[in-house]
């Protein structure tokens, strides 16, 4: 039942589509171009403006239609993103565009390989360098030895966090080193590849640690009904009590340029969402707040 109710819902969804993408051909609306904006906003869940939503070409084509005509323009734009989340196309390209992005985690992968070459090859240095300028000597061990014990007194931990591993290389590396001691009188080249190799294998964890952080956040992004609802949601809220009937005032002078604002200064201070709703006009508002009131119901 489930799987013909979504190849039922799949039909519907071309069919508006098509159907909506005709409406906004007529308003020569880049269909590829807001496509791609309604792709990269649905892995948000915060509603960013209108402006982010709609095409440059959209709002210029709108503010020369009558009210009547904004709001059929508005209805033809917000049955089209509606239609086009609800698709196919629009789940598969939301994947390929979010695996594309996926982080490497694989240690043996050529790229995490040079990660801990280049942090061997500049530990290596720094010990090297280090040791010829005389600052490694016993106070050198010893610090070492206290910030290893240190570490190890530390209290709980989120394992597996980018800190996490920070830390326990950290630890890993001082108790190398003073652990080492006498190597480093007896072969100072071995004990500071050593030191180096450490530091490789720590720079590769870490780099590991930040992309699979990294990654699931990607996988949240795949999330984009919850995101969509979280969006239209934020709209509703902030556009609830508009005043469509509220007296705008001249303001500014000659030096600074003349400009309308709110007589009401309570309105001066609402979000820039409520502002451009109140002036997109209340036909073309309805329209939107229709179309996010049905859309919640079916997320």
């Amino acid at each position: 039942m489930k799987r013909s109710n979504h190849i039922l819902i799949c039909v519907i969804a071309i069919f508006i589509l098509a159907f909506t993408a005709s409406d906004l051909s007529k308003y020569k609306v880049n269909e590829t171009e807001f496509k791609d904006r309604i792709l990269s906003l649905s892995t948000d869940n915060r509603f960013m403006g209108l402006t982010y939503y709609l095409p440059l070409d959209v709002i210029k084509i709108a503010k020369g239609l009558s009210p009547a005509d904004q709001a059929t323009m508005a209805k033809a734009v917000g049955l089209f993103a509606k239609a086009y989340v609800s698709s196919d196309g629009f789940k598969n390209e939301l994947n390929k565009k979010l695996d594309q992005l996926k982080n490497n985690t694989d240690p043996n992968s050529p790229e995490l390989k040079a990660e801990h070459d280049m942090a061997y090859e500049e530990n290596l240095k720094v010990m090297k360098d280090l040791d010829k300028l005389g600052g490694i000597n016993d106070q050198f061990f010893e610090m070492h030895q206290q910030l290893f014990s240190a570490m190890q007194q530390m209290g709980e931990v989120n394992e597996g966090s980018v800190e996490v591993v920070t830390m326990r290389g950290s630890a890993e590396q001082a108790r190398t080193i003073f652990e080492n001691k006498d190597l480093y009188t007896k072969n100072k080249n071995e004990f500071f590849k050593m030191v180096a190799e450490v530091a490789g294998k720590n720079a590769v964890k870490l780099k590991i640690a930040n992309n699979q952080s990294a990654n699931a956040d990607l996988e949240r992004q795949r999330n984009y009904k919850s995101n969509i609802k979280a969006q239209l949601e934020i709209f509703l809220r902030e556009t609830a009590d508009i005043d469509f009937n509220a007296k705008l005032v001249q303001a500014g002078n000659k030096e600074t340029k003349f400009y309308k604002e709110f007589d009401n200064a309570e309105y001066r201070n609402k979000t820039g969402l409520w502002k451009q709703c109140f002036r997109i006009g209340r036909p073309a508002y309805s329209e939107f707040k229709k179309i996010a009131e049905e859309w919640i119901k079916e997320l």
